[in-house]
């Protein structure tokens, strides 16, 4: 979430024309709502689920950190062999 939120905020900060980055501000505070609220929920949750269901959440979400770990390395290759 939070590099979505990064890459967010710099296309509005450098899409802007004036140079104000009314857009970069506005994704910055739904961003944050949104993961304020995702973890104000799972506080909830949490003590509701089982052991065996809050490890495998935990892999599945190691799993998806993985993979947007090998995307930015695949993308950083592919810009350092194109220059």
């Amino acid at each position: 979430m939070r590099t979505q939120l990064t890459a967010v905020v710099t296309l509005a900060a450098v899409h802007t024309p004036d140079g104000f980055c009314v857009t970069a501000i506005a994704a910055a505070l739904i961003g944050a709502a949104v993961t304020f609220a995702a973890l104000l929920l799972a506080i909830g949750l949490g003590s509701r689920l089982g052991k065996s269901t809050q490890a495998m959440v935990t892999r599945f979400m190691g799993l998806i950190v993985a993979s947007m770990g090998m995307q930015f390395v695949l993308t950083g290759l592919k810009a350092f062999l194109h220059t």
